[in-house]
């Protein structure tokens, strides 16, 4: 019995140890005196579904084959970007999306900063279907639908970020292109969960992604006051990618300020016939240069929501 409680106490001492440092930077923080298990209320099916290897890589070429997109002014309706970074992984940002996708619900974090990221942002997203979709196929729609959101972020409010309930929402795209985002990390967690009013049984992949900044009102997404796309990267531009700044491009993340979200964004539901989402997957995916997934190919009913 002493030997167990000896085990014990290692244990629990170890696990405060490593999460103490984030009980510093904030006591709400997502991480602090957080065991990183499962909530008690996750369906008992819940997996914690690994995106190592080649889905961190899809992840991360998505997000900068937008970004590039974006820079270079290939959706007409947005100028080009003076100085955007090319986003890298970030270990510590995924590690700690994981504590939100082990909630088992759609819901933000209220703290989730680093020591190098005082100032992050946060997507989060899920998928259901009545039989599970390939995880690749599964993560890929719910980029979609965050990057579709271009549609409603009008040039104006490139310029200066706004957040309120009189617009639609767009913030999981303008956080896709913020030009000071060097960083991205996500976790996704998949389970059952039955729905009632449809008496249907959902498998659910839920996806959290956390950026090295945040959107600030009243302030640039990214700088469009140049003459041509990446004229403002100091270091030099990205060879592989076109019209983004050199991954040793240096960005300053303390100078930047987060806000509150006063206004949680409403829960948008798509189905097959999402037409505009599936209008700009093809303009991206002729960027990326790969095949992309359409409607057609799910099975039974989809819906996706996002915060």
């Amino acid at each position: 019995m002493k030997i167990f409680l000896t085990i014990l106490s290692v244990v629990v001492l170890a696990l405060a140890g490593s999460n103490i440092r984030y009980c510093r930077l904030c006591g709400n923080h997502v991480a602090c005196r957080n065991s990183g298990a499962f909530h008690v209320t996750c369906p008992r099916d819940r997996i914690l579904l690994n995106l190592e290897g080649p889905l961190q890589e899809f992840i991360l070429d998505y997000h900068n084959r937008l970004r590039s997109f974006i820079a270079v002014g290939a959706e007409k309706t947005h100028k080009h970007a003076c100085r955007m970074a090319t986003m890298q992984w970030d270990g510590e940002l995924a590690m700690i999306a994981e504590y939100n996708v082990k909630k088992c619900t759609l819901k933000r974090d209220n703290c989730i900063k680093t020591r190098k990221f005082p100032f992050p942002g946060q997507n989060l997203g899920y998928s259901i279907s009545i039989n599970p979709l390939p995880l690749k196929n599964a993560i890929e729609v719910i980029l979609d639908n965050w990057s579709h959101e271009i549609e409603s972020a009008k040039p104006e409010y490139i310029d200066s970020y706004q957040n309120n309930e009189s617009i639609p929402y767009f913030g999981h795209f303008t956080l896709m292109v913020n030009d000071h985002n060097t960083r991205v990390g996500c976790a996704a967690s998949r389970y059952s969960h039955y729905d009632e009013s449809d008496d249907v049984m959902w498998k659910t992949t839920l996806l959290a992604c956390n950026y090295a900044t945040n959107n600030k009102i009243g302030s640039p997404v990214y700088d469009t006051n140049c003459s041509r796309p990446a004229i403002k990267c100091q270091i030099s531009t990205e060879k592989d990618i076109i019209g983004l700044c050199s991954t040793e491009e240096p960005y300053d993340f303390n100078k930047l300020i987060t806000f509150k979200f006063g206004y949680t964004p409403p829960k948008v539901s798509f189905g097959k016939g999402n037409n505009e989402s599936l209008k700009l997957a093809r303009k991206l995916r002729n960027v990326r240069n790969e095949q992309n997934l359409n409607s057609q190919q799910f099975t039974g009913r989809q819906i996706f929501n996002f915060r």
